[in-house]
């Protein structure tokens, strides 16, 4: 063999050996239900793709539990006659079993969950992205991530359910959601590290958000017209900051709260403006207590919560928004009676 010959195959080889080394193309597949593409449902189009692929799923209504077991991109596009839709037909509607999954543009109805992330025993998934999804008609919850942590809920709008949005994991962000029309609860957290921020939440007839955790951030979410506005208990090392909250029994909530900071809070048009109870050790500092039947209303086991800055305007009920209240004998009592004109701290 010549030198010439021997240069020739061996850079053949090397070329040879680099293209083997190079990832594969991320491929689409589409989904239509009338025909046509490369698949007429759902998870028929998953079980053709690799990891890295994107799924297109066209207008139409594909019934069942979606199962998204592989790290893709779900998108669901109007082709002419409105979103897809997943009909769960009392089922799960979409299940994400994958980590770095993206979930968007579909309605979904008729669940019992309709998007769950669920981790599975101890493997955890992390980075997936829930938005853009319309969700309706649910009896558990519309969105739920379950053992798990990471991910992103944005932009999805939620109605007619009985749970919103229920975070049962750590370190998620969950931002700009509409969610109204729960039975029970709008947003709920049992995590931590996780932020809601910027959501919208209304006629809940429970809680709008729930907190029950550590760490996490509730900030700039509009919350009104819900049974509790914005609830923390048996929480700690929480912020709750620069939320609008109206309409509501209670505006801001805290029991069994301790060590949290309550910021730059609205809280107009409530029964209460801010409820404490069983409750010490929290910084709050520069709410706005508008309008409300009583501004504040807190038990007499209060210890130790610094309060600064506080504005009350134009409630029913006199009080001091920023320390010691002065109430009558009518309205206190050592034992734990609520003290209705005012918020008591280091009783």
């Amino acid at each position: 063999m010549t030198r010439t010959r021997a240069l020739t195959l061996i850079l053949a080889i090397v070329f040879l050996l680099v293209a083997l080394a190079l990832p594969a193309s991320a491929r689409t597949i589409v989904v239509d239900p009338a025909g046509g593409a490369d698949a007429t449902g759902i998870n028929a189009a998953i079980a053709l793709a690799a990891d890295g692929d994107a799924v297109i799923v066209h207008s139409g209504t594909y019934h069942g539990t979606v199962h998204v077991d592989k790290r893709l991109t779900l998108t669901g596009t109007d082709t002419g006659s409105g979103r897809p839709v997943v009909d769960g037909e009392g089922d799960w509607g979409i299940e994400v079993t994958a980590g770095h999954c993206l979930v968007r543009g579909f309605s979904i109805r008729n669940c019992s969950v309709g998007i769950l992330i669920e981790g599975i025993y101890d493997n955890t998934i992390t980075g997936v992205t829930i938005a853009d999804n319309s969700i309706s008609d649910t009896t558990d919850e519309s969105i739920s991530v379950e053992n798990c942590k990471g991910h992103r809920i944005t932009g999805n709008t939620v109605s007619a359910s009985q749970f919103g949005i229920h975070l049962m994991s750590n370190d998620n962000v969950v931002e700009g959601n509409t969610v109204s029309g729960m039975t029970a609860s709008g947003i709920g957290v049992d995590g931590i590290g996780n932020a809601v921020t910027g959501n919208t939440v209304y006629n809940c007839h429970s809680v709008g958000v729930f907190v029950d955790g550590t760490a996490n951030t509730v900030n700039a979410n509009i919350v009104h017209d819900c049974g509790e506005g914005i609830m923390i208990i048996s929480s700690t090392f929480n912020t709750i900051a620069y939320n609008a909250v109206n309409r509501c029994e209670d505006g801001l909530y805290l029991q069994d709260a301790n060590d949290n900071t309550i910021l730059g809070n609205t809280a107009h048009d409530n029964v209460n403006g801010l409820w404490l109870t069983r409750s010490k050790d929290n910084e709050i500092s520069d709410n706005n207590l508008l309008n409300n039947s009583a501004p504040t209303c807190a038990d007499s086991s209060l210890a130790n919560n610094t309060l600064s800055g506080n504005m009350g305007i134009d409630n029913s009920a006199s009080a001091t928004p920023d320390g010691r209240s002065s109430p009558t004998a009518a309205t206190s009592n050592i034992d734990g009676v609520l003290l209705l004109f005012g918020l008591v701290a280091g009783v």
